[in-house]
């Protein structure tokens, strides 16, 4: 069972909310990308990609020090395309004869696993990507999809929010629109739930060994900007204490 926190994507609620928990468009950098192929006779499943651990770093210090560890590029293109989603989702709505709404933040139940999908489609378990791209991008959107990252984000997305399909829309002012719709693969999201799970382990095991070092506790808890700059001079003061690299 999935829960829905009504905020805003983008916002400060919104990051606050999915500090430290794993997303369904950053799934790509925890499950293997070959996760979820037959395996030749006497082989072994690998589970975890080669890069989990990279990621793994950026969850737990955003739990250890309290704030987002998000490095924004492309940010043109990003606010374009916040811009023109009103009316990507104005058209497709239109052409496929539903009504949408914005999502919010969606977590599991046990709170260890969350996805944003951009739009919900109203009276169906449904989500969409909406996408208003540069248009090279678009273009490869159109000619190649939205290449082999988007598997484990969408069916991530239908993982943590009981979707039964989730739609990809490209959209641009001047080339054709992109509907790609995808359907649930329960076979891939049961591989995708066992590599989380074990990814989800591996981050607690990381937190607890960071914890034992004794210099993020005030972070933790800290709320304000005068608190969390305390809790920072403590952080640095008890790191040289240590003879800790900042």
């Amino acid at each position: 069972m999935s829960i829905e926190y009504p905020v805003q994507q983008g916002s400060a609620e919104w990051m606050r909310v999915r500090l430290g928990i794993p997303t369904a468009s950053m799934f790509h950098e925890v499950i293997c990308p070959t996760g979820g192929e037959p395996l030749k006779k006497g082989g072994t499943r690998k589970l975890l990609s080669d890069g989990w651990k990279k990621y793994g770093y950026k969850l737990v210090a955003e739990r250890l020090l309290n704030e987002p560890m998000e490095s924004v590029e492309g940010v043109e293109w990003m606010e374009r395309g916040q811009k023109l989603e009103p009316m990507a989702a104005a058209q497709y709505q239109f052409l496929e004869e539903v009504e949408t709404r914005p999502a919010g933040f969606f977590t599991t139940d046990d709170g260890l696993l969350g996805a944003s999908p951009d739009r919900i489609i109203v009276g169906k378990a449904a989500g969409i990507e909406i996408k208003s791209p540069a248009p090279w991008r678009h273009l490869r959107y159109l000619l190649d999809g939205p290449g082999v990252d988007y598997r484990p984000q969408v069916q991530g997305q239908m993982l943590v929010c009981d979707f039964d399909f989730v739609d990809f829309y490209s959209y641009s002012e001047r080339m054709p629109a992109h509907l790609l719709r995808t359907h649930r693969d329960e076979r891939y999201i049961d591989l995708l739930r066992s590599a989380l799970a074990k990814f989800c382990e591996k981050l607690a095991d990381m937190e607890r060994r960071a914890r034992a070092l004794g210099v993020f506790q005030a972070a933790r808890e800290a709320q304000t900007p005068a608190e969390i700059a305390q809790a920072q001079m403590l952080r640095e003061d008890l790191m040289d204490e240590h003879g800790l690299a900042p």
